[in-house]
């Protein structure tokens, strides 16, 4: 596995309180839908099925330039024949504590050319198109959750994320580095999309 040099690390902004921090995160986030839809909507109408590396290595590109932005240290971890994964971190306002890990997937299920065929669009207040569900919208969750909280004082602890790039086949290149970025955490937070009746797979 060949890895990219790492960003610098920024430490967080100082300490506010928790109610002010919640307010400044909510008030950001809400002021940043068009920006999240247009993200939204760039990565949908990308090729990323598993094993198409240069799709899902755009995909990637695109995710990571908004963290660097706010603070966050990124790595490329190259994973031949799959594409890369991305991962980085957010120092916490308690070095000691264990950290908490974002987690998702950049590949789809789908074949080339079904972006072509069905590009993002929108529909009675719906998004549509090939892995706007599963999971790029959950990717663009965690990439602006993960700004929201370097750009207004951190978290209480250390942050890690890891996106990888061959889910959707069982993970056969990037089982080790998920097992390795989870090591240690205190919570894992996966935001694939649950079902209409409330199950999840």
């Amino acid at each position: 596995m060949n890895q990219a040099p790492a960003t610098p690390a920024h430490a967080p902004t100082p300490v506010m309180s928790r109610a002010e921090q919640r307010r400044q995160v909510s008030d950001w986030l809400a002021s940043q839908r068009s920006e999240m839809e247009a993200m939204l909507a760039r990565i949908v109408n990308i090729d990323s099925g598993s094993r198409q590396s240069a799709g899902i290595e755009q995909v990637a590109s695109l995710l990571r330039a908004p963290l660097e932005q706010a603070g966050w240290r990124t790595e490329w971890l190259t994973q031949p024949g799959y594409g890369a994964c991305l991962q980085a971190e957010l120092p916490g306002q308690d070095p000691q504590a264990a950290p908490v890990l974002l987690l998702g997937h950049m590949d789809t299920v789908f074949p080339a050319g079904t972006a072509a065929e069905r590009p993002y669009r929108v529909e009675d207040g719906k998004a549509f198109g090939p892995g706007v569900a599963d999971m790029k919208s959950g990717l663009v969750l965690h990439t602006w959750v993960a700004q929201a909280l370097a750009r207004f004082g951190g978290a209480p602890r250390p942050l890690r994320l890891f996106f990888s790039c061959d889910e959707e086949i069982g993970s056969p290149a990037t089982r080790g580095a998920i097992r390795q970025a989870a090591q240690g955490c205190h919570a894992v937070l996966n935001a694939e999309p649950g079902r209409i009746s409330c199950n999840v797979v």
